[in-house]
């Protein structure tokens, strides 16, 4: 299945490997393979993952706590949020 990302997902995503690779380059790289595999795998397998609310589900990381919130949708899987998991839960929630 194809996967999209809200904008805010995009700039979440972004900046937070900005914030690493400042630390650094080899966090900064770790982050965005896990991130990307992950996306590829709740792509490959939407329901995989468990239902966090409604029709919203929740895959979490291993490495780097963070978490990535998506909706199944007809043909594609939309990532809502790619969060970091000490953030304020459910402040996404305007996105759906």
């Amino acid at each position: 299945m194809n996967f999209r990302l809200t904008s805010a997902a995009e700039v979440e995503f972004s900046d937070a490997a900005l914030f690493l690779l400042e630390k650094s380059p080899q966090a900064a790289l770790s982050f965005v393979d896990e991130i990307i595999e992950a996306i590829e795998e709740i792509a490959k397998y939407p329901n995989r993952y468990v239902i966090y609310e409604d029709d919203v589900r929740v895959c979490r990381t291993h490495i780097h706590p963070y978490s990535i919130f998506y909706q199944i949708r007809a043909d594609h899987v939309l990532i809502l949020s790619i969060s970091h998991d000490s953030r304020e839960e459910k402040y996404w929630k305007d996105r759906l």
